[in-house]
């Protein structure tokens, strides 16, 4: 790849890295506690609608 291939590339990185990284800033404090409990509760065979 030459440096014109990777402008557009290294453009992305930096603007998609950067929005993900304010993105998760802004979640609440232990958001990811929920996604956990949440993620296993369907494993185990809930359905969606049972945890909303």
């Amino acid at each position: 790849m030459n440096d014109g291939d990777s402008f557009g590339a290294n453009v992305q990185k930096q603007l998609y890295g950067n929005k993900i990284a304010n993105l998760l800033k802004e979640l609440p404090k232990h958001a990811g506690d929920f996604m956990a409990h949440s993620k296993g509760s369907l494993k185990a065979g809930n359905s969606e609608s049972e945890l909303v």
